[in-house]
């Protein structure tokens, strides 16, 4: 099963610097990026690996929220990365996104042997100290004891 290792944050540049070093001391990941764009009513769809990019394309949603984006795009994108036999897929969620929902939509295709529900990393800027997320909720909701796993990456 490949891991599957989900990425939040409330801060784009610090999504992508999450990402990036994932890249590096992951070979062989593969990035799994989307973006939502209320205004335009879409979603931006991002799969790349350290290399080249696979796929960049932006498609309309009937309502530009984390629920359609999941049903629509996210678990679809994931399944679709998972067949290709990367070494890890690194799911990075739109900015601001909670991932608990994405965990929870992500245990199907665990329980399908496709993926294996790996950390959640959380990146956020100066100023947010860790008391203010509990680091633990999403490690909580979802996966087997022995796969839980969240990290919090704070700014400095």
């Amino acid at each position: 099963m490949t891991p599957v290792v989900t990425c939040c944050s409330t801060d784009e540049v610090l999504r992508e610097s999450l990402t990036a070093g994932l890249l590096l001391d992951l070979p062989g990941a593969v990035v799994v990026l989307h973006d939502l764009d209320p205004v335009a009513g879409t979603l931006r769809r991002l799969v790349h690996d350290a290399e080249r990019t696979w796929e960049d394309r932006i498609e309309p949603l009937a309502h530009t929220c984390l629920g359609c984006a999941l049903r629509e795009d996210i678990v679809p994108a994931i399944r679709e990365v998972a067949f290709r036999r990367p070494t890890a897929i690194v799911l990075a969620l739109p900015v601001t996104a909670e991932p608990v929902p994405v965990l929870e939509a992500l245990v199907g295709l665990a329980e399908e042997g496709i993926v294996d529900i790996g950390g959640v990393l959380a990146a956020s800027p100066p100023g947010i100290s860790p008391g203010t997320c509990a680091v633990t909720t999403c490690s909580e909701s979802v996966g087997s004891p022995s796969r839980r796993t969240t990290t919090a990456a704070w700014g400095r």
